[in-house]
């Protein structure tokens, strides 16, 4: 789900920069996106029964084929991406996160983050509703880490390579601000 995303995101203003392989790479990004959203949910539920199915078998070429396509196109280092990783490799940090969660989960919530700083409202409700048909973390408690613990998450996430390509430099206040309107985004979903 961060593909699109963390790609169209750091790759922002960019145009001119881009070579042609990273081009297609950041015009393929948004092929990345859709099966998920379309299959996703069928697909979890026919892994859980154990069935082959058209779902399982969208969800898997997009995982492989699409992202892993924009993932080789694509400088690694400057536009594969950006704050959602960037948080997850900061959060590795906290015992709980290092022992009980997964890159994915951890990776997802950091996209909604990213959404919710970048004001893409449209696309942050679409995730959303599809995070909780997933069951994937929303919010801090999701992945047992409290607003007090961010200061120590917040210095490392800076400091990773992620953002150096970023449309616009992102600070510590801007990610707090991000991660406090997302937990009031799920207070007002769950009411």
């Amino acid at each position: 789900m961060s593909k699109e995303i963390e790609v169209k995101f750091s790759a922002r203003g960019k145009e001119d920069e881009l070579t042609l392989s990273e081009q297609a790479g950041v015009a393929l990004s948004g092929c990345c996106t859709e099966p998920l959203l379309k299959y996703g949910v069928q697909a979890m539920e026919d892994c859980r029964n154990n069935r082959a199915s058209k779902a399982i078998e969208m969800v898997a070429l997009d995982i492989f084929i699409n992202t892993g396509m924009v993932s080789n196109m694509v400088d690694s280092h400057k536009y594969n991406t950006n704050l959602a990783h960037a948080l997850f490799n900061s959060m590795t940090i906290l015992p709980q996160v290092e022992e009980r969660h997964r890159h994915g989960e951890v990776v997802s919530y950091g996209t909604l983050v990213l959404l919710t700083m970048d004001k893409q409202y449209d696309k942050l409700d679409r995730f959303f509703d599809f995070y909780k048909e997933m069951k994937l973390p929303t919010k801090l408690a999701d992945i047992e880490v409290s607003v007090d613990e961010l200061g120590p998450v917040l210095d490392e996430a800076v400091k990773k390579y992620d953002l150096d390509y970023s449309p616009y430099k992102i600070t510590q206040d801007m990610i707090k601000a991000a991660i406090l309107e997302l937990e009031e985004y799920n207070k007002k979903k769950e009411a």
